[in-house]
């Protein structure tokens, strides 16, 4: 069921909230558990953003699987491929040149920049001597939020949750939950025959919801507006 969601891309999506997304500026994060939804969120809106501008997309767990989906977003979108550069990073000090490094690098016309996921750059650190973690908060985020501002641009950063007392939550929620200024959580549902985003409360627990995600009969992915209930679909 996951794969197949991935597969159809985000081409029936309610294009007024995907809009609004991709129009955000600052710093956007994305959380949920593996098979959400995060990236293919991410992979809609980068995907509208390369009609009139240029995509840093940093794949930080170094899979490749996830770049079928993303063509098929530029298709259905009409994106631009040479509007998007996608750089695969698989170690964690790898990790941090490319964000830091960010702002020299970056086209005069880029609006979007994508760290997917941000948590496996804080799971990378526990085998690395640099601290990665500590560093995330006292100078990637820093910085990141510091080009979103200085060249109004829109930084997406996707995180996988954990479980902890409370329940699942994204790992250093409070502290990146600090320097975004929109900040989701995805869930699918147990028949997993839609997901909920939710925005997220302070404490990193979804709190009002702003729309469901469909997979509909056909395989379309579609969204809609909190108000609709949600139909039954076949898988």
């Amino acid at each position: 069921m996951d794969n197949l969601i991935l597969m159809m891309g985000m081409s029936q999506l309610s294009s007024n909230y995907l809009d609004t997304l991709t129009d955000t500026r600052g710093l956007i994060h994305l959380s949920g558990s593996a098979g959400s939804g995060k990236t293919l969120l991410a992979a809609a809106i980068a995907a509208k953003a390369t009609r009139s501008s240029h995509v840093d997309w940093l794949a930080i767990d170094g899979k490749p699987g996830f770049i079928g989906y993303l063509k098929r977003n530029l298709q259905y979108y009409g994106g631009l491929e040479s509007n998007l550069t996608l750089t695969r990073i698989s170690a964690a000090t790898e990790a941090k040149t490319a964000i830091m490094d960010t702002a020299n690098r970056l086209r005069h016309n880029t609006r979007l920049i994508v760290v997917d996921p941000i948590t496996r750059v804080l799971d990378m650190s526990r085998h690395d001597n640099t601290l990665w973690g500590r560093d995330l908060f006292e100078e990637a985020l820093p910085t990141l939020a510091g080009i979103a501002n200085s060249r109004a641009l829109c930084v997406i950063l996707t995180s996988e949750v954990r479980e902890n007392e409370a329940g699942p939550k994204a790992i250093y929620h409070k502290k990146i939950r600090s320097w975004v200024s929109t900040d989701l959580i995805l869930d699918r549902t147990f028949s997993r025959k839609f997901s909920r985003v939710y925005s997220s409360t302070d404490d990193g627990v979804p709190g009002d919801l702003v729309a469901t995600m469909h997979l509909r009969e056909n395989g379309a992915v579609t969204m809609k507006s909190p108000d609709k209930a949600p139909e039954a679909m076949e898988c």
